[in-house]
Formats: C-alpha cells, sequence, structure tokens
C-alpha cells in the first residue's frame, strides 16, 4: 500500500536503508561494549535509535530484543546488556534472510 507509481520500490528502499543503518547501529553499540566499564547511558541512547530504526520496517522481533537491551542498561545489567544484544544481531540476521527471500520472488 506504501508503494505508487512514482515511488514502486519504496518498501525496498525502506529495508534496505534499515538494514544499512543496522550495521552502522551494531558496529557502534560493540564498540561500546568494549570500553569497560560499561557506560549504560550510551548504550541506552545508540539502542534508542535503532528501536525507532525497527519499529519504521515492523521489525517487531529485532524491537522486543532492543527493548529488552534498554531495560538491561536502565538495571546495569552488562550481562543481560550482551546477551540481548546477541539476539538483537541474531534477530537482524535472520529478518534480513526473510526480507532479501521475499525480494527476490
Amino acid at each position: 500500500m506504501l508503494e505508487d507509481a512514482a515511488n514502486p520500490n519504496f518498501v525496498e528502499e525502506v529495508c534496505a536503508l534499515f538494514f544499512r543503518d543496522s550495521v552502522k547501529y551494531i558496529a557502534n553499540i560493540e564498540q561500546a561494549l568494549e570500553i569497560s566499564p560499561l557506560d549504560f547511558t550510551k548504550l541506552d541512547s545508540q539502542m534508542y535509535n535503532f528501536k525507532g530504526s525497527s519499529s519504521s520496517v515492523g521489525a517487531a522481533k529485532v524491537k522486543e530484543q532492543v527493548i529488552l537491551f534498554r531495560e538491561y542498561c536502565q538495571d546495569g545489567n552488562a550481562e543481560g546488556v550482551k546477551k540481548a544484544f546477541e539476539q538483537v544481531k541474531k534477530e537482524v540476521e535472520e529478518l534480513k534472510k526473510k526480507i532479501e527471500t521475499y525480494f527476490q520472488v
């Protein structure tokens, strides 16, 4: 419904933008996770942007893990943050595979 004659590839472009941005968000968060002690405020801020991006494409499973990550940041739970981040990456990869399959059809 979002596509029209003026922009027939709108959905594909939005998804491509999401995945391009995801690479940046993931890289930034990976760098922030290497710094000790963890700056939970910075991590939460970076993940906040990821939440908005995942919401815009309807990536519900990614968004769920992002919310969990942010909750761990608020609790100061380093182990939880790391586990949730691994799940975020996993969900992004799974979504990417599904989206790529969809656009190939």
